[in-house]
């Protein structure tokens, strides 16, 4: 009788595998979804409780990962899936980008929402300059637009010419996005077409 790898067993029919579910990697994915739940249900009276006590200080979408002394026995579970090398491909920073509206709850420096990476990671300099290290895309635009900024007033003291060229640089990119007032920030899901978490193509 031949043997088949369990990994194999658990591919997907039309992978050419069996089907059958690896229960760990479901029991992870289950796991990982209240990271998602976490990211959007922010009026849910549950997540008001977990962001109190085990809120990030900067990412506001986010829970802290340390000190997990002081969490509960079922919240804990869920912080240290996030630290799985596997749930991490799926769930870590760079799976999530924000597509602006407003412009009020995604972060200017620390959140994904003009590019593939933080701005503070693309312009560490400016980010080290800057006065409002955790302002809002808003708190950065004027009339829902970034063209007539006065980014000079945003900074600790004035740039140097090697600043100035990375502002110019930083303005090239940002100032192709305009706020829409009437619609909110999306904090969106990459490995899905339609940009919400899903078990089935986590597990896929």
């Amino acid at each position: 009788m031949a043997r088949i790898k369990w990994n194999r067993i658990c591919f997907p029919k039309n992978k050419g595998g069996v089907g059958v579910i690896d229960i760990k990697i479901k029991n992870k994915s289950l796991l990982a979804k209240w990271s998602w739940r976490f990211t959007l249900e922010r009026e849910a009276l549950w997540r008001k409780i977990i962001a109190a006590k085990y809120g990030s200080t900067m990412l506001q979408w986010r829970f802290r990962t340390s000190n997990t002394r002081d969490m509960s026995v079922v919240w804990k579970g869920i912080m240290e899936n996030t630290k799985d090398p596997f749930v991490e491909k799926w769930m870590g920073i760079d799976s999530f980008r924000w597509e602006i509206g407003k412009g009020n709850k995604c972060l200017f420096w620390e959140d994904i929402w003009c590019g593939v990476r933080p701005l503070r990671v693309d312009f560490p300099r400016l980010f080290r300059l800057a006065k409002i290290k955790n302002g809002s895309v808003k708190d950065y635009s004027f009339l829902n637009c970034f063209k007539e900024v006065n980014w000079l007033d945003f900074f600790i003291r004035p740039l140097l010419d090697r600043e100035l060229a990375l502002l110019n640089w930083l303005k090239e990119i940002v100032c192709i996005k305009v706020l829409i007032p009437y619609v909110e920030d999306r904090l969106i899901w990459v490995h899905d077409n339609k940009r919400e978490f899903s078990v089935k193509n986590y597990q896929s």
